[in-house]
């Protein structure tokens, strides 16, 4: 597989995996993103890093913000 094919192909992963609202695809899109940031990282692609690690804590810390302080539903 090309570079370009393995960056489109991981990041279309991630974006179907986070329009899901499935508690196990939510538990697998973490996985793949500490994967992907790890991968990239190693292979010393800052840029792919950054963006998995950006979207990462967009999906994440979001969530971790709403189970701490619940909007109210009224």
């Amino acid at each position: 597989m090309t570079k370009p094919k393995a960056r489109k192909y991981a990041k279309n992963g991630v974006k179907e995996l986070s329009k899901s609202k499935d508690k196990n695809d939510k538990a697998h899109l973490k996985q793949a993103l500490k994967y992907y940031i790890d991968t990239f990282k190693q292979l010393g692609n800052k840029d792919l890093s950054d963006y998995f690690e950006k979207t990462y804590n967009k999906t994440f810390l979001h969530i971790q913000i709403e189970e701490v302080n619940p909007k109210d539903k009224n």
